[in-house]
């Protein structure tokens, strides 16, 4: 079968791509190369029976019409049997036009700010409802998506969450130069530099873990307009020897600086509804993760929401070393169980073929 992906976050589109391929299928991933960025797998790897194609739009304003003629030509050469759009937008409404003209299946994912906040502009939700009544699915990577969602019928909803590679990511990476270079009691914050992602929280937290783990060591990866704030406030804190800038960090180092970490601590802004895949990068590395995400029952979760639970989350994980190894021990299984490549590509196929079914086409 031919698959056509049309990405958004390309690391998402990345764990699925890859489990369709190792199935035998032949995928095509297309990208706006805006997206091209050093953190992305696709920059660094391509999976067996997948094809990337970075897409430069034609320079014109929105960029949504510059990006439509690149799209629909490389969706119309590749002749696929379905179009799976990781996104509610833009790329969506481009690529269900190739999808009329070429007579196949597509269906939209859902994971974010299209589902959040557009349904609820007047403008904008009426164009997005216009064309979701159109697809013939629409994936939802979190269950609370499902209710949240509520401008289409229940019947063209699924949910199916997100998936991470754990034989990419795991526990037996060898960080012996991230440990020397920090020591041992090292954080991370891996993550766009934008208050959405509650940086400034994380730093004043940090401040509090100073005040008992003097040689802890706070690692802070990705780029962001925040920068030079958040700098600001680390020199305002007196962290400057204790927070480190690494700017964007090429993706295949992220799990060297994962295995050297205590604990994975971003997420605590309001409404926090499902488990990024950043977190699950670090769970699978049998890191946990501190954040706000209120499901609070998940293996490698650690619940907190302000300054001094954050800390206090962080110094207990630094600090108690037997609670650390079950933690990590229980994150592991769990992704591995719940969240493996292998699970997210069953589910995408097993959706698939009841579109298929639907619509009358025999497909293997």
């Amino acid at each position: 079968m031919r698959i056509c992906i049309v990405e958004e976050i390309a690391n998402c589109g990345f764990h699925l791509a890859k489990g369709l391929g190792e199935r035998g299928h032949e995928v095509l991933v297309l990208l706006d190369r805006k997206r091209y960025e050093n953190r992305l797998r696709f920059v660094h790897e391509t999976p067996n029976n997948v094809n990337v194609k970075w897409l430069t739009p034609h320079p014109l304003k929105p960029r949504a019409f510059g990006l439509a003629y690149p799209l629909m030509k490389e969706i119309i050469q590749f002749n696929p049997h379905i179009i799976h759009v990781n996104y509610l937008w833009s790329q969506l409404f481009i690529s269900q036009i190739a999808a009329w003209f070429l007579r196949v299946p597509i269906v939209g994912v859902g994971h974010g700010w299209e589902v959040l906040i557009v349904p609820h502009s007047k403008i904008r939700g009426f164009i997005q409802r216009f064309f979701l009544n159109r697809v013939d699915k629409v994936i939802l990577t979190a269950e609370y998506y499902l209710q949240e969602l509520d401008t289409i019928p229940e019947d063209k909803k699924a949910f199916i969450g997100r998936v991470v590679d754990t034989e990419f990511f795991n526990p037996d990476i060898d960080a012996s130069e991230i440990i020397e270079r920090y020591g041992e009691n090292i954080i991370t914050f891996i993550a766009r530099l934008y208050k959405s992602k509650s940086p400034y929280t994380v730093l004043y937290a940090f401040r509090l873990v100073i005040d008992q783990i003097p040689d802890a060591n706070l690692i802070i990866m990705g780029k962001g307009p925040e920068r030079r704030s958040m700098e600001r406030m680390v020199r305002k804190l007196n962290l400057d020897k204790n927070v480190h800038f690494l700017g964007e960090v090429p993706n295949p180092e992220i799990k060297k600086y994962l295995n050297a970490s205590k604990a994975e601590v971003h997420g605590f802004q309001q409404r926090l509804i499902e488990i990024g895949i950043s977190h699950l990068e670090s769970l699978a590395c049998g890191t946990p993760i501190i954040t706000s995400y209120p499901k609070k029952d998940i293996p490698g979760v650690i619940y907190a929401t302000d300054p001094s639970n954050i800390a206090q989350a962080i110094i207990k994980t630094i600090k108690d070393r037997q609670f650390q190894r079950e933690i990590s021990r229980r994150a592991r299984e769990n992704v591995v169980k719940n969240f493996s490549i292998e699970k997210g590509a069953n589910e995408t196929l097993q959706l698939y073929a009841e579109i298929f079914k639907e619509r009358g086409i025999l497909k293997d």
